[in-house]
């Protein structure tokens, strides 16, 4: 949801006329994708799975995804998982992503 969020803003002229910016995004034990932050549409697994990481870079000043690699819930198949994906919320990010220019970034577990 958060996701989605702030891709809308992306698109909201008024917005960006305004040049706003959020302070900080806090995740928690995300139930996305592991690639769903990159910046780089083609480090998705799927095709045409959406990625945010642009939206992340333009609309975000900090993010910070918390994770728990022993979250029974995000274990797999963790929900929304299409064949051998793994949850931001469970390990972080999917090593090797082009992750967005912002700030600052981390992955804490």
């Amino acid at each position: 949801m958060i996701l989605n969020a702030l891709q809308d803003l992306t698109g909201n002229q008024e917005w960006n006329s305004r040049n706003f910016k959020i302070e900080s995004v806090h995740l928690m034990g995300a139930a996305v994708d592991d690639e769903q932050v990159s910046t780089d549409p083609s480090d998705t697994d799927d095709l045409g799975e959406k990625v945010y990481g642009q939206a992340i870079e333009s609309q975000v000043i900090t993010f910070y995804n918390l994770f728990d690699n022993e979250d029974n819930a995000l274990q797999r198949p963790y929900p929304l998982a299409e064949g051998n994906e793994t949850a931001l919320g469970l390990n972080g990010s999917e090593e090797g992503i082009l992750y967005p220019k912002i700030t600052k970034m981390q992955m804490l577990q």
